[in-house]
């Protein structure tokens, strides 16, 4: 598993899902349990689906099992982060996640 907080200074390659957008390289400057925020050729940081970032060596950023990816509390939040750590319904760590730790 990837640790949201160790993967700042890492670099990523960012493919959009639409035809014809070339992939992209930057580095991370932070991330939260949603999103993850890249540095490409600017100043900013633009903030990144996970499931659209590879590392360089080509392991996505997005840990998740497929079977949890779809997985959403009724209030449409999912219930795990993209690195995979379970969340309740607020988008905060469940306190059931260090059962797995």
């Amino acid at each position: 598993m990837v640790n949201r907080s160790d993967i700042a200074g890492r670099q990523v390659v960012y493919r959009a899902g639409h035809p014809g957008a070339e992939p992209e390289q930057g580095e991370v400057t932070s991330a939260n349990s949603v999103n993850v925020f890249v540095r490409f050729s600017g100043s900013t940081s633009q903030a990144c689906t996970p499931s659209d970032l590879t590392f360089l060596d080509g392991k996505p950023v997005d840990q998740r099992p497929a079977e949890h990816r779809g997985l959403s509390h009724p209030n449409g939040r999912p219930m795990f982060s993209w690195d995979g750590t379970m969340l309740d319904a607020n988008g905060n760590r469940s306190i059931f996640d260090d059962v797995d730790r």
